[in-house]
């Protein structure tokens, strides 16, 4: 997973220096959906109990991972809950977290393959567009390049 975001940290903002909200809007817009998949399945995991499940996952992969509770906030917000986020969460944590998130629950938990995932990329950049942000659309479907 860090691999693909490593990967695509220079692709981000069309590689200018600065923050533009365009592709967090993205990212914003994916883990909606992804999060809104997962929750829809019947055998889901209760969200308080997958939000300390993604704390375990991401302990393996961060120096200083952030509580369930803030994974929690994070979910339910994605699941058109009202949240009122800390003040400790900041557009890069959310744009961060947002994509771990997403990232875990289309390969790990839905186990989606590279088509499905352009799919909802794609639904993802649109969304974002509807939204009025101008991302700049990503590689054609099936490239995941």
């Amino acid at each position: 997973m860090r691999a693909v975001g490593d990967e695509q940290t220079p692709r981000l903002n069309q590689g200018e220096k600065g923050w533009n909200d365009d592709e967090p809007a993205v990212v914003e817009a994916a883990c909606q959906l992804a999060t809104r998949q997962y929750f829809s399945l019947p055998d889901h995991m209760p969200l308080e109990s997958y939000a300390s499940f993604l704390h375990f996952r991401l302990t393996a992969r961060m120096n200083d991972p952030p509580p369930a509770a803030d994974i929690e906030a994070i979910l339910r917000a994605a699941l058109d809950e009202t949240v009122v986020f800390p003040a400790h969460f900041r557009r890069g944590f959310l744009f961060a977290m947002r994509g771990a998130i997403t990232c875990y629950i289309l390969i790990n938990s839905l186990q989606l393959d590279e088509k499905a995932i352009d799919q909802l990329l794609l639904e993802a950049e649109s969304t974002a567009i509807a939204g009025g942000f101008h991302p700049p659309i990503a590689n054609p479907p099936g490239s995941c390049a």
